[in-house]
């Protein structure tokens, strides 16, 4: 995959972003990241560096090639990375994430990340659609994803509590 490249202003200087695949290695810094990025959108998913890292192993064991992370200065600074779901319309690009630390928001590097993974995913899987959430209280980023085109759908996303459903339905 060709590196993508983008200087993003970060206070006076100038610095470099690169794009490209994590390594496995790499897993608890993207984790940690993650967590962070999560903590401080402040929306009530309380993710630990721990159960991230539970997160991404679980998606590399399924989609090692689309998981991207942008790097600056060595240091992973935000990630995307999604599964390949067959579907009836074709191949859907399904529970994407996209993360970036909060310091390095708003920057572009998300626009980056997004663009790694629809430039493969399209190539390899000629996918149909790019699926993913976003929380409707919060302005950003889902104003940016209106932008971009993403658009709601008629789908609600829905979750219960097993327990509690097993109990009703008994």
């Amino acid at each position: 995959m060709k590196k993508i490249n983008r200087e993003i202003k970060n206070g006076r200087e100038i610095t470099n972003v690169r794009i490209r695949v994590l390594k496995r290695c790499e897993i608890p810094k993207a984790a940690a990241v993650y967590a962070l990025a999560w903590r401080k959108a402040n929306v009530g998913e309380e993710w630990t560096g721990a159960t991230a890292e539970k997160f991404f192993e679980y998606f590399l064991r399924r989609q090692r090639d689309l998981f991207f992370v942008a790097v600056y200065k060595g240091k992973v600074v935000g990630g995307i990375v999604g599964d390949i779901v067959p579907w009836w319309d074709g191949p859907h690009l399904s529970d994407t994430e996209i993360f970036v630390h909060p310091k390095f928001q708003r920057r572009g590097i998300a626009r980056l990340l997004l663009l790694a993974i629809l430039k493969k995913a399209i190539r390899k899987y000629q996918i149909t659609t790019l699926e993913g959430f976003a929380d409707v209280k919060s302005r950003f980023p889902l104003e940016w994803y209106n932008r971009i085109g993403w658009e709601r759908t008629r789908w609600v996303h829905i979750a219960g509590d097993p327990k509690k459903m097993l109990e009703k339905l008994q």
